[in-house]
């Protein structure tokens, strides 16, 4: 039986090709890693065998189930995901986060067992994160979180476990040590591991067998002994490459250094006085941050606010604009309020602040002015609206 299966797979993004007609097949219980140069198409992949991406076109089947019909709790049941970044926006600590693997088994309120938290200490004593799990997780290194997810996907206990770049962060020690917990778990619980790696050795040296990725083609799938001697890795990697055969080990490729080339006239020292050219181009390009109407339309609006405040406060009193006390408390922190609004707009006209947010603050301000015409909006609530939006404009684009 196929742990997973991938009949004529294409996927693009906006448009753009990004897996070709993909046919694979991956059995149960294997070591498989995908290899491939950057941009290649090997995460794209791998989430199209979680269900993270749907293929524009052929089928993906996941131990003998369609994936596409499949809940995302049957899904999380079958195969755990570790990526090649995680973002935890709470501080959470180690022990919750890898607690987490354990939710696809919760039932009711989803308080854990006491077999949660046993397989969740397990998980953390095989990736040697326990003397760190009341540690908030945000505070740890790189490497350090990089273990913590991997205990995630392990306390999952899936049959089926993927992983991407699943040896970035991680020291030598770490490396070598997580591909013997791999291997481990692939031949003694017969687990499924699927990996994306760039350490082609390390795959070789761990894998039953290997797919070699370019341009979202599979290339060829074999045995680490046939990828590694296919021709075509010089190409699809583009340097030069030796490959070395040691008798009851897998071959090893060593890169030829100064194979690749550099343009060296881009490391030439920059002149003082660079051409005229080039200054009137920069000169442009700054001055292109902000619609030229934008300053004048946001003052001339602010001053008929201003106005329209004014006649409506002392209009519905039947009072007469002459005989209004100009110098009320209400006039006198419009005006400051309108000099704010002037000042940071001509702060924000000295900055690269982008012609969208400009567009919104405006459309916003004209729209506040009309609610005020029409007297739906009163007039201090108008002003604390106006003087927050340019301040956290000011503040969130220009600092």
């Amino acid at each position: 039986m196929h742990a997973v299966e991938l009949d004529t797979v294409s996927f693009s993004y906006n448009h753009t090709e990004i897996l070709r007609t993909l046919d694979l097949a991956i059995e149960t219980g294997q070591f498989f890693s995908i290899i491939g140069p950057n941009g290649a198409g090997k995460t794209t992949l791998l989430k199209i065998i979680l269900g993270l991406l749907t293929p524009d076109k052929g089928t993906v089947r996941l131990n003998g189930r369609n994936v596409a019909t499949m809940s995302v709790l049957d899904r999380a049941r079958e195969i755990a995901y570790v990526p090649q970044q995680e973002h935890v926006l709470f501080p959470f600590s180690v022990r919750e986060v890898v607690m987490m693997g354990r939710s696809p088994y919760h039932r009711g309120l989803g308080f854990e067992r006491a077999r949660d938290k046993e397989i969740t200490r397990r998980s953390m004593a095989l990736c040697d994160i326990i003397e760190m799990a009341d540690r908030p997780y945000p505070k740890l290194s790189g490497g350090e979180q990089h273990r913590v997810t991997i205990a995630r996907a392990l306390a999952q206990q899936t049959p089926v476990l993927a992983l991407d770049e699943p040896n970035a962060h991680l020291d030598l020690h770490h490396q070598v040590s997580l591909f013997d917990l791999l291997q481990t778990l692939n031949r003694h619980k017969k687990k499924t591991i699927i990996c994306v790696s760039h350490d082609i050795n390390l795959a070789a040296t761990y894998s039953d067998r290997l797919a070699l990725m370019h341009d979202g083609k599979l290339i060829q799938v074999g045995s680490p002994e046939e990828i590694l001697h296919n021709p075509e890795l010089i190409s699809v990697f583009r340097t030069s490459i030796d490959v070395t055969d040691t008798e009851g080990a897998p071959p090893r490729i060593h890169v030829v250094a100064g194979s690749t080339r550099i343009d060296e006239s881009l490391l030439d020292d920059i002149p003082l006085e660079l051409p005229e050219e080039i200054v009137s181009q920069g000169a442009e390009k700054a001055s292109s941050g902000l619609p030229r109407w934008f300053i004048p339309a946001t003052i001339v609006s602010e001053a008929v606010a201003l106005l329209m405040a004014w006649l409506f406060r002392f209009g519905r009193q039947e009072m007469s604009i002459i005989d209004a006390p100009f110098l009320s408390l209400g006039n006198i922190l419009s005006l400051l309020a309108f000099t704010t609004i002037v000042a940071l707009v001509v702060r924000l006209a000295s900055k690269p602040v982008s012609k969208k947010s400009f567009r919104i603050v405006f459309k916003l301000s004209v729209t506040t002015l009309l609610l005020l015409f029409l007297g739906l909006l009163p007039w201090p609530l108008f002003k604390v609206f106006i003087f927050t939006v340019f301040f956290i404009l000011k503040v969130y684009e220009t600092g």
